[in-house]
């Protein structure tokens, strides 16, 4: 099967520890793969830059903000 070129992965059989970090990223945040993805390291760490980046800034702000609509009580 090693001679397949449909069978195995973009990069090869065998993934760099960098890129297994990169996959499991990707597969526990249950962002997926699509139809575009970084096919270089430094797109790949930008990519998980930009995951965190959400996780401890983007998504904080916008939990508050929802917690604090749903509070709100209507004069009505």
């Amino acid at each position: 099967m090693a001679n397949n070129p449909g069978y195995g992965s973009l990069w090869g059989d065998h993934h760099t520890p960098f890129e297994s970090f990169y996959y499991m990223c990707i597969t526990v945040l249950t962002i997926g793969y699509g139809d575009f993805f970084p096919i270089s390291t430094s797109g790949q760490v930008f990519i998980i830059g930009v995951i965190i980046y959400i996780i401890f800034y983007v998504l904080p702000i916008q939990t508050n903000e929802l917690f604090r609509l749903v509070n709100l009580k209507s004069v009505y």
